[in-house]
């Protein structure tokens, strides 16, 4: 299971939802101002890959808790952050 993540961005307090901790209801990503991406227009991201919480957790490269996530992404049950690539 996810664990729980509250994250801060532009000023916006984003709070998982309860039944799915991973993942952050669409109403609260939008005050956020940050792109809402879905599987037809990921790959259309300027400024190159992006990855999951837990992409990036699995390439051994965790998300800093300075750092904050530049997109959303729609998942099953709600929208996931996106981070930029790690710094080699």
């Amino acid at each position: 299971m996810p664990e729980e993540r509250i994250i801060e961005v532009n000023g916006v307090t984003v709070v998982p939802h309860q039944q799915y901790p991973g993942n952050y209801p669409a109403a609260q990503c939008r005050k956020t101002g940050l792109p809402m991406l879905n599987g037809g227009n990921r790959g259309l991201f300027p400024g190159g890959e992006l990855f999951s919480y837990t992409q990036r957790k699995k390439a051994k490269h965790p998300v800093q808790p300075e750092e904050k996530p530049v997109a959303w992404y729609l998942v099953q049950h709600g929208y996931v952050p996106l981070y930029e690539k790690w710094k080699e």
